[in-house]
């Protein structure tokens, strides 16, 4: 369960783990992973959305919202990209996750409120 395992730096490093605490769960390399490819998209100029399906509390699409920003701001960039956010919001089976379903819980309120907070 959450919280009853030691820290482990590579296993979070790779996301292999749930954190403790946090907005994403796919961990640093995937998370550099996924930004080099919204770099990459839109240095190609390959037009299309981003999805991500099972968003947790949003972190990785903040950051893909943020990278979206930067290559508009900082590198002049005029292709608009919609972000789509899915998730199941508060639909997290205790029979299937126990205690951790409340872990697992966020609403669609609550993924908004970090877009907003990290913004």
């Amino acid at each position: 369960s959450i919280g009853t395992q030691d820290y482990d730096p590579v296993a979070r490093y790779y996301g292999n783990d749930w954190p403790p605490f946090g907005y994403t769960m796919i961990g640093n390399a995937r998370l550099e992973n996924f930004r080099a490819a919204i770099e990459e998209v839109n240095r190609n100029k390959i037009p299309g959305v981003i999805i991500e399906m099972g968003v947790w509390r949003g972190g990785a699409m903040i950051v893909a919202a943020a990278v979206m920003n930067e290559y508009k701001s900082r590198y002049g960039g005029t292709m608009d990209r919609d972000l789509y956010v899915l998730d199941a919001f508060e639909e997290i089976p205790k029979q299937q996750y126990g205690k951790n379903s409340d872990f697992l819980f966020n609403t669609e309120q609550d993924v908004r409120n970090n877009f907003e907070l990290l913004d």
